[in-house]
């Protein structure tokens, strides 16, 4: 009872501060099977230690440390856009429980919207591995997860950060429960000045500024209701509400804006699980609903939108001897509300049906048959896929992967009242993969692995904005890409009694270049796409000694071209983060301290043209479990 009544007095003070049925055996085989989605061929999972981070403060953070993935971000608190293998922001999906969260206006999707804090499970498929949740993800899709343990304790935890620039975060995540019933609550407020100083490139001089404008406040919500019907049926039920206040600061030229945007985000999540043996079915049905608010004082000019989403799918997997079959069946409907469209209001439907059989030839093979027919208003797509995998050893193994996908013009892309394009086609995309992953055991208590791909993708029908005759920009299919690339990933582990150290390295390669010429005079063709980085690598460390732990980071950007004729670029940044952190258990309880660095060598880089990033800065968290 005294730990309820906490847990209530705590839900009463964060809200106050914002203004406002299976047995043990089957619980492990959910988790396993879980654990097992995010394995898959070409993907990657952050692991706990990633997500606990604490200088990450929004998605978008998370994913450069820890994956190959590039995320284009206008500082911080401000808009954070990610890139998988070279394609556009609008190329990657984000899903949340396997529902496409992006944007059906713009079709790509702000990280800097989504707190870790907030999933514990977060992987990326890259490529032709997103295809089994649906299409779009012309590079690859990221996927955040809420999971549960009905054999778990009962917990609170409470997260307080402090840094600089008026920066501070409170969060807290209560769990409760039985074997039968569990109530996973998390809250979370955040707040910035983001008054940092910086050099003004773009004046005689170099002078230094303080950022002005860039004020930014966060509040969430995140309700999980876990049910076991009986041993072999499961509803969850998730309602996740985020209100993001930010002021939209001008570039170094233009500093005197005042623009602010908010974005109200609300999400209802119904998920039915039903097992059987060698097989489970799942039914999702959730609803989004994205607002955004824009306001220009200076220039008395403000704008709304709303985005309402629908989206349900019906998913069965099945196993018996050496096969395994897979099904699902999408249903979405999407209604976008602004002034700027045509009509003011526009909708449509998505049905899509995606099925998959996999056969295992002995030990050592394993192929797979894929197909999604995808049906969109009046177009038909159809995307094969194939998938061989060879076991060349106990914990080693190789594979290929070729298949086609599609992202279908986003509704600004197609109604814009003044650019939109209604004859606009499909992007599509031809997809070649070839990969290897290897652990090796090294001792008892070291061990090492490895995991690299190659891929080569085309994308045909490439939409780009350009200038029109009418005196406006408008859509157009114009491009042919060619993306190639290397992967790679090296991870080192050590376990001693008391000390333990893991590292990990992510390189990625990447050349994604125009084969299309606009007009006569275009000198695009056979260059890099702009704000694309050829070369990309993080390097992150943990040494732990008893209750002592030492994380550090290492990032490292190459050069982005920013014309599409490569003549002007941006130059290459690396950054270093570094935390020093002590555990300390209270009986049941445990609580955590830590002091962390970011951008330890202060160095001055721009991630978006004559947008100003922060030089060293601080941050102190307190992180504590009640039993």
């Amino acid at each position: 009872m005294k730990l309820l009544r906490s847990y209530w007095l705590l839900v009463g003070i964060l809200m106050a501060h914002f203004g406002l049925a299976q047995d043990t055996i089957r619980i492990k085989e959910v988790e396993v099977e879980a654990k097992r989605e995010l394995l898959e061929l070409g993907s990657q999972r952050i692991d706990s230690i990633g997500l606990a981070d604490p200088t990450n403060k929004d998605l978008g953070a998370s994913l450069q440390k820890y994956s190959h993935a590039f995320v284009k971000s206008y500082g911080i608190g401000s808009m954070a856009s990610v890139s998988l293998r070279g394609s556009g922001s609008s190329h990657t999906n984000l899903l949340w429980n396997g529902v496409q969260l992006n944007s059906n206006s713009h079709g790509t999707a702000d990280l800097s919207l989504y707190p870790p804090f907030f999933t514990e499970n977060l992987a990326v498929f890259y490529g032709q591995n997103s295809s089994q949740f649906g299409s779009g993800g012309l590079g690859g899709a990221v996927s955040m997860a809420n999971q549960v343990s009905f054999n778990a304790k009962d917990q609170i935890e409470f997260q307080q950060k402090l840094g600089s620039f008026g920066y501070s975060s409170t969060a807290a995540k209560a769990s409760f429960g039985n074997n039968k019933f569990r109530s996973i609550s998390r809250l979370i407020y955040s707040r910035a000045d983001n008054d940092f100083s910086y050099r003004d490139m773009s004046e005689i001089g170099f002078p230094e500024h303080s950022l002005q404008h860039a004020d930014f406040e966060q509040k969430g919500l995140l309700q999980s209701i876990h049910y076991r019907l009986r041993a072999d049926r499961r509803i969850d039920v998730h309602l996740w509400y985020m209100n993001t206040y930010r002021e939209l600061p001008g570039m170094m030229a233009i500093r005197d804006l005042e623009e602010i945007q908010e974005d109200e985000n609300l999400r209802a999540q119904v998920i039915f699980n039903q097992y059987f043996k060698g097989g489970k079915l799942v039914w999702n049905s959730s609803f989004v609903n994205d607002q955004l608010l824009y306001d220009n004082r200076e220039q008395a000019n403000s704008s709304a939108s709303e985005n309402l989403s629908l989206r349900n799918y019906l998913e069965g997997d099945y196993a018996f001897k050496d096969w395994n079959f897979k099904a699902r069946m999408d249903l979405d409907w999407d209604r976008s509300i602004q002034s700027s469209l045509n009509g003011g209001e526009v909708e449509r439907f998505r049905k899509a049906v995606y099925t998959n059989i996999n056969k295992d030839f002995g030990r050592k093979w394993n192929l797979s048959l894929a197909a999604r027919n995808e049906w969109i208003e009046d177009d038909y797509f159809f995307l094969p896929e194939l998938k061989a995998a060879f076991e060349f050893s106990k914990n080693g193994e190789v594979w290929f992967i070729a298949g086609r996908n599609m992202k279908y013009p986003s509704l600004n892309d197609l109604y814009w009242a003044s650019g939109g394009n209604s004859d606009l086609k499909a992007e599509e995309s031809q997809n070649l993969e070839l990969g290897h992953s290897l652990e090796i055991a090294i001792s008892k208590r070291t061990s090492l692995e490895l995991k690299n791909s190659v891929y080569y993708a085309l994308i045909a029908n490439f939409i780009q904005w350009v200038p029109s005759s009418n005196g406006y920009w408008s859509a157009e299919n114009l491009k042919e890409v060619q993306s190639t690339g290397l992967e790679s990933s090296i991870g080192f582990t050590y376990k001693g009694e008391k000390l333990s150290q893991r590292l990990t390295l992510n390189y990625n390669y990447n050349r994604s270049i125009n084969l299309q010429k606009n007009h006569i005079a275009d000198a695009s063709v056979g260059k890099q796409l702009i704000y694309q980085p050829e070369h990309q690598y993080n390097l992150n460390s943990r040494t732990a000694v008893k209750q002592y732990y030492f994380d550090a980071n290492l990032q490292f950007i190459s050069a982005r071209y920013i014309q599409s004729d490569n003549e002007d670029y941006l130059p290459y940044f690396s950054l270093v983060d570094f935390t020093l952190g002590r555990i300390i258990k209270m009986g049941a309880d445990q609580l955590q301290l830590s002091f962390s660095v970011r951008n330890l060598l202060d160095e001055e880089y721009q991630a978006i043209q004559w947008r100003p990033m922060p030089g060293r800065n601080y941050m102190v968290t307190l992180n504590y479990k009640l039993k």
